[in-house]
């Protein structure tokens, strides 16, 4: 009797989803065989291999129901550039808000015409850009140039990376009264639990993942900004302050959200710049440090580093070119967004579907599609150095709707340039002051259950190396 009514609870189940799905203007419905799990466990174990599985399968368009929910991923750049470009009828604010409050614990407000959002982008990338660039330039060099012997020093290159980027970037947002340690030691619990704090599934069954949040959050929670806080930072602070009636707490979660964007991407993206960066050519390095040399000068008296500002960093094409490869490897973020109303898409492909109104939307990126760039697997440092159009399904897709390592539309990072930014100037720390090389041989992987949420940090590759000042 109990196998029959599992047998009777799961056809139930199963009628339940396909009848959502009946109308054949829908994408194709892939619903796993655990009520209420669906595919999650396939999915969460290397997101972007699923997606390109079932792509293979069912087209660029289909439906994944995970943990209750029904999730259509759109995956063609062609059908992503169009999505971006209807804000009205695909939103980003609400998934947004939604987001913030289950990984970040930031409660929702009141923000007419988006005013919140629209400061935070003029402050990080216009008031604020020289001024942290020229600050993580100044505290790189400190970190970077305070030991007085010429010795080599070996050293675990991403904990090494991670704890002078924490620092960097945490005392040029929030100025240097802030606890580093506490800071460098609370992050990375948290960071860990990041996708099940961002996942569907009931807040009981992630409660120690909650706590992690809470104490990481709490490393921001102060009654006024510091005096040589970034314009951004004093600015939010205040505004929360009044938008959460004084609870610094609750303004706190809100920052905590600035820090941990700034610095997880970063870090995981500097560690496999200076990764591949130190494997190239002896001759490829001195191309880029050419460029470096001609673009910044030489540093001046007593400075290990030339003056930079965001200007000049964005001469540096070869550097640029040498990030974008990288970025495009390793980092395979999902945009996502929420139908508005009622309508039809037509696809690049010619059909027609149907969403409703809440239907919830992924649009991954297009970083490993070999129609779009030859051999994806390969690190080609120059790949988009003077970069052709590329194609896809024989029409012509713009870059930046199949390259999208910071998302795009309403969703790309306001932090971008930032950064872009702190990760050229460890790179020219590197060819201009520091004599480094690997220790092992050993190539490490990426963490495929990240990829989803950020750039992926190395698994299975204990990457040692050994640097020193150059004499």
């Amino acid at each position: 009797m109990a196998a029959v009514a599992l047998y009777l609870g799961l056809m139930c189940y199963f009628n339940k989803l396909h009848r959502k799905f009946l109308n054949k203007n829908k994408p194709p419905l892939i619903t796993g065989y655990i009520p209420y799990l669906g595919v999650a466990m396939q999915f969460a174990k290397d997101p972007k291999g699923y997606e390109d599985s079932m792509r293979k399968i069912y087209g660029d368009s289909f439906t994944m129901y995970v943990f209750g929910q029904f999730i259509t991923v759109m995956m063609s750049p062609h059908d992503i550039q169009k999505i971006y470009s209807q804000p009205k009828k695909f939103d980003f604010h609400q998934i947004s808000e939604r987001h913030a409050l289950n990984t970040f614990g930031m409660k929702p407000f009141t923000d007419e015409n988006h005013e919140t959002h629209h400061s935070l982008v003029t402050h990080i990338q216009n008031h604020d850009l020289d001024f942290l660039t020229n600050r993580a330039r100044d505290l790189l060099e400190e970190m970077l140039f305070n030991e007085k012997t010429k010795q080599f020093n070996q050293v675990d290159m991403h904990d090494w990376i991670s704890k002078i980027i924490v620092s960097v970037t945490t005392r040029a947002l929030f100025g240097e009264n802030i606890d580093i340690e506490s800071i460098q030691k609370d992050y990375p619990p948290f960071d860990h639990q990041f996708g099940l704090l961002a996942s569907n599934v009931p807040p009981f069954m992630k409660k120690d993942a909650i706590a992690k949040r809470t104490k990481f959050a709490s490393q921001y929670q102060f009654e006024k900004a510091n005096d040589d806080a970034a314009g951004v930072i004093k600015h939010r602070h205040e505004i929360f302050m009044e938008k959460y009636n004084g609870d610094k707490l609750d303004v706190a979660h809100t920052l905590s959200v600035i820090s941990w964007v700034a610095m997880t991407n970063t870090l995981n993206a500097t560690f496999w710049c200076m990764y591949y960066l130190i494997k190239l050519p002896n001759s490829v390095k001195q191309q880029i440090l050419d460029e470096v040399r001609t673009e910044l000068g030489d540093p001046e008296q007593g400075k290990k580093l030339p003056n930079m500002t965001h200007e000049s960093l964005s001469r540096l094409k070869k550097l640029d070119a040498l990030f974008d490869e990288v970025l495009r490897i390793t980092f395979s973020t999902t945009s996502t967004r929420l139908v508005c109303m009622p309508l039809d898409f037509v696809s690049s492909s010619g059909k027609t579907y149907h969403f409703e109104k809440d239907d919830f939307i992924m649009l991954p990126n297009s970083h490993c599609d070999a129609e779009i760039f030859k051999h994806p697997e390969e690190f080609i440092w120059d790949r988009f150095l003077n970069m052709e159009t590329p194609i896809k399904d024989g029409k012509p897709v713009k870059l930046g709707s199949a390259f999208i390592p910071f998302g795009g539309g309403l969703s790309k990072c306001p932090g971008r340039f930032f950064a872009k930014n702190e990760m050229k100037i460890f790179a020219i720390s590197l060819l201009y002051a520091l004599d480094i090389e690997l220790v092992s041989d050993g190539k490490p992987e990426f963490d495929r259950t990240r990829w989803i949420f950020q750039t992926a940090p190395p698994i299975n590759g204990d990457v040692q190396v050994k640097y020193r000042q150059r004499v």
